[in-house]
């Protein structure tokens, strides 16, 4: 009797943790857009990149009482491009929805040493948290 207590109770804490706040992905598609979260949920955004030409997605803007940024971003080579030297690929960015309110988020394309230069692209997107 314990052992079908101890599925239940598994099966249960998985199907609730799949119910619960499921990530939600954005791509260099979806620049300029709004996007809804709700707290504690996560924000992936995966954008095009090539670190060989020292260009790299910097967060420009961020409201750090609604959104927390969760790690350094991950780049990965395209697929297929493997032991291809200055192949491009992508970075990913995570961020996690705090608390409630609407806010801009910014990722500047750009080299990090050169001060005072324009990004050469940027990310735009309007995050509500709900």
């Amino acid at each position: 009797m314990s052992k079908r207590i101890f599925y239940f109770l598994l099966v249960l804490s998985l199907l609730l943790t799949a119910c619960g706040s499921k990530a939600a992905t954005l791509t260099e598609a979806d620049d300029g857009t709004r996007i809804e979260l709700s707290p504690g949920q996560t924000l992936i955004i995966t954008l095009p990149s090539n670190p060989t030409t020292g260009y790299s997605w910097q967060v420009a803007q961020i409201d750090t009482n609604l959104l927390e940024q969760q790690g350094q971003p991950e780049y990965q080579q395209s697929p297929g491009s493997k032991d291809m030297v200055g192949a491009g690929g992508a970075e990913t960015f995570r961020f996690k929805a705090l608390g409630t309110g609407q806010t801009d988020l910014q990722l500047a394309y750009q080299r990090p040493w050169e001060n005072g230069v324009p990004p050469i692209q940027t990310f735009s997107v309007t995050v509500i948290v709900r």
